[in-house]
């Protein structure tokens, strides 16, 4: 919802029912995920 619907961070934490560290602490978890992710892909095309 921050990242890629741009949603205010009060409106997600509303939402969500969280805080915004929870909130923060999620999107660095998924963009590490997402970094990893995009490297194993990228280890086919070498």
């Amino acid at each position: 919802m921050l990242v890629r619907q741009q949603t205010p961070l009060r409106d997600v934490c509303r939402s969500l029912g969280v805080n915004a560290a929870q909130v923060y602490l999620a999107k660095h978890r998924v963009g590490k995920l997402m970094k990893q992710e995009v490297a194993r892909l990228g280890e086919g095309r070498e």
